[in-house]
């Protein structure tokens, strides 16, 4: 099974014990590093999703030689090469916020 094979089966994992959470899934080929961006932040605060996300990488750090990188969506590190996105069923996307223009003719 390679790194993101494994990484897949994690995340699919994941959103069935957390059905309210997204992953998106990148890998760089120079660092060698996965990246995962997660959404909602509010599940940094989850003691359940910690200890997930804890045995997560230290299990996937001694199985292969590739850095892993587990970040909230909001900390604004883009995934721009998306390989595997996945949402759990109850995922609702944050509703973004619009500016209000004041007119300003005079």
């Amino acid at each position: 099974m390679t790194s993101s094979e494994y990484l897949q089966n994690k995340l699919t994992e994941a959103i069935k014990l957390f059905p309210t959470i997204c992953f998106r899934h990148e890998y760089n080929i120079y660092s060698e590093t996965h990246f995962i961006e997660m959404s909602p932040a509010s599940f940094y605060k989850n003691e359940k999703f910690d200890k997930w996300i804890d045995e997560t990488y230290f299990t996937f750090i001694k199985i292969y030689p590739d850095d892993l990188s587990i970040f909230p969506k909001e900390r604004r590190k883009l995934i721009e090469n998306c390989e595997f996105e996945i949402q759990g069923s109850l995922y609702k996307e944050p509703r973004k916020r619009k500016a209000q223009l004041t007119d300003t003719i005079s």
